[in-house]
């Protein structure tokens, strides 16, 4: 085995604090591994000892990782993992370093190695290996996932390398040969390593970007791109967004809106006039009133993922008037009822005060009734034909949804439209049949031209109930659209989509779906409890239930081990002795007979120079000039993975003994 430096694993663990800021759990680690070089306790460790070791310490790097990944919804969650590693193999360096042995069967790292008995496998699996310059290399690794970018940092992993490799340098070379090597190296690698950091930077910008703008789920609340005249099939994911819990199952889907808008055109909504102002939170900093509302009302709960930036639009009901339980440092509002977040954490739980006769949206204004010229013929064509100049709002209201009921259809496919014909024509003059962006669109246009005030909203539609979380479980595919009416100075909710489309939606899920969703309600649930708290509570929490119960579990187990305090006494290593290819060649009887006679070999010197340097001597010339062709074959019984043959052992072995007899 190779001789490690001292002192490795200390200076490894003191970098891995200095870079992370974790000197409550670095130093003890670094004092507790140093510890067998003051203290005399070991422990007589078995090969199922060291199996059971290297187990639980796959199943801590497993949880470690889980932990992360689940709660990180971004590249900082591998950085995380890698800065956990050292004392996510506390368990297994300790137990080498306070074993009878001193190192670990190389069997118990590889679980291949457990079963395979025969030949060479079985030889290989014999072997032991110490882990301390494997173990500095981790925290080396940890150190720098840490990314602190300080000026010493280089110096100081050059200083910890530069030490490591003067306890395995050569004898053959000069000191001063050594040292300018290790320095020249050195320079080479701050050059590498200063020309590799511009084009990181750059490169680290844009895969961090395409992450984030992967897994976030963005809305634009000053305009909404529709799908009106799209050819083809619209289908969204099955994927949960976020849940919905209320104080008893409601008997119609509950709108929660997270934008809406007051100008249209070409396809597309826009928010125009209106702009985000700032919020101010209660004295408890999570609590923030949209209005002065003081009476009873409704109560939810939305539990929904924020983006990578911890920013995000809040999924609120009608009437919404005070939110409670979210932490954030910065919460603005428009004027069309549209709520945003900034640096929040990566999950949102918040309760939802609501009025559904309140109306905390801006008043109207003349952009409530525009009605785009490209539309105007068509729309009043057609609330002239209903009658709606001559009737109240609330009776428009029930026309337009009584005339949507009679003859028009829910459709998630659009063909292919005639020449000159827009798509909001040919829904409401030819197929009758559209999506909810079509619904939504002409009911607000038809308001309009009634002359009541109106805008287009989107949102999600909670309507499919969990049993299991009770609660409502809102997906990709319930994202919807609908309008809002101003009917005697209030804004309501005008949903004239066909309810069909809830069933049809939900037509392509999967058979895995239930699976799919078992895994979102358990991670889900740890999340909860994860953001519940703050990352230091959490971070004791995890190392108080996870790490600490598996020490106490090892140190049981070691307790009923035999101990031994005195390293005095000769250790029984209790692993198969190792046997490398050539150990029982015949030549090492010639060596042994050199060294006798006070030619020694030395550690760094291999055979072939060994007896080059000792062919200078003259006494010596004449005795080792027929051991040329006994060192050929020794050296290919030695290195080559084929081995010799029969004739060639026997040549060898008979060489040896006439040399002896002789000599």
């Amino acid at each position: 085995m190779t001789r490690p430096a001292p002192l490795m694993i200390a200076g490894g663990l003191l970098l891995w604090s200095w870079q992370t800021g974790y000197w409550l759990v670095g130093v003890p680690l670094a004092i507790l591994l140093e510890g067998p070089r003051v203290t005399t306790m070991r422990w007589e460790l078995d090969r199922r000892d060291f199996n059971r070791i290297v187990d639980i310490s796959v199943l801590l790097f497993l949880a470690t990782t889980f932990y992360f990944v689940i709660n990180e919804r971004s590249m900082q969650a591998f950085s995380n993992v890698l800065i956990w590693l050292p004392p996510g193999l506390l368990l297994l360096i300790a137990a080498q370093k306070y074993s009878m042995a001193g190192a670990v069967p190389l069997s118990s790292l590889f679980f291949s190695l457990r079963w395979l008995e025969a030949g060479r496998v079985r030889e290989l699996s014999s072997r032991e290996i110490d882990l301390t310059l494997h173990y500095a290399a981790v925290c080396l690794l940890s150190a720098s996932a840490a990314n602190q970018r300080t000026a010493w940092f280089y110096p100081a992993v050059f200083i910890l390398i530069a030490w490591a490799l003067w306890f395995q340098r050569s004898q053959r070379f000069h000191v001063a040969t050594w040292v300018g090597m290790v320095m020249l190296a050195g320079t080479v690698g701050y050059g590498i390593m200063s020309g590799f950091q511009a084009s990181q930077a750059q490169i680290q910008q844009l895969v961090i970007q395409w992450f984030r703008d992967y897994r976030s789920n963005r809305k634009d609340p000053y305009r909404s791109n529709t799908a009106l005249g799209y050819i083809g099939t619209l289908k969204l994911s099955d994927d949960i967004l976020f849940r919905v819990e209320t104080q008893s199952r409601e008997p119609e889907p509950i709108l929660l809106r997270d934008a809406s808008y007051n100008l249209y055109s070409r396809g597309i909504w826009f928010a125009e006039e209106t702009e985000f102002k700032q919020l101010e939170a209660d004295e408890d900093a999570t609590t923030w009133r949209l209005s002065a509302h003081q009476e009873e009302a409704e109560e939810l709960q939305v539990s929904a993922e924020t983006n990578a930036h911890g920013d995000g639009l809040l999924m609120l009901p009608n009437g919404a008037f005070r939110l409670e339980g979210i932490p954030v440092t910065d919460m603005r509002r428009n004027g069309l009822g549209a709520v945003k977040i900034e640096s929040g954490p990566p999950l949102v739980s918040y309760r939802v005060k609501f009025d559904p006769d309140l109306s905390t949206d801006d008043p109207p204004d003349e952009l409530d009734l525009y009605v785009t010229p490209s539309l105007g013929d068509l729309i009043g064509n057609i609330a002239q034909e209903l009658g709606l100049d001559s009737m109240t709002p609330e009776q428009a209201v029930a026309r337009i949804a009584a005339h949507f009921r009679a003859g028009f259809a829910y459709s998630l496919t659009q063909r292919e439209l005639n020449p000159g014909t827009s798509p909001m024509q040919n829904f409401l003059l030819g197929t009758k049949a559209g999506h909810c962006e079509f619904y939504a669109t002409a009911t607000v246009l038809l308001l309009r031209q009634a002359g009541i005030p109106a805008r287009y909203a989107t949102g999600y539609s909670a309507q499919e109930y969990s049993w299991l979380e009770e609660a409502y479980l809102v997906r990709k595919r319930h994202g919807h659209a609908w309008a809002l009416a101003n009917v005697g100075g209030r804004w309501i909710n005008i949903d004239n989509t066909p309810s069909v489309w809830r069933e049809l939606e939900g037509k392509s899920r999967s058979v895995l779906q239930p699976l799919v969703d078992l895994f979102s309600w358990v991670k889900h649930s740890w999340q909860r409890w994860r953001w519940g708290a703050s990352a230091e509570e959490e971070t004791a929490s995890f190392i108080l239930w996870v790490l600490v119960p598996l020490l106490l579990l090892i140190a049981w187990r070691l307790s009923r081990k035999q101990r031994n305090r005195s390293t005095s006494e000769a250790p029984q290593n209790t692993l198969l002795p190792v046997l490398r290819p050539g150990s029982d060649s015949p030549f090492y009887a010639v060596v042994e007979e050199l060294n006798r006679a006070g030619y020694t070999r030395a550690r760094s010197e291999s055979m072939g120079h060994w007896l080059k340097r000792l062919g200078s001597v003259p006494s010596l010339n004449h005795r080792l000039a027929a051991l040329e062709e006994l060192l050929s074959i020794h050296n290919k019984y030695r290195f080559d993975p084929h081995g010799i043959s029969s004739l060639q052992r026997e040549t060898l072995a008979a060489g040896v003994r006439e040399w002896l007899s002789i000599h």
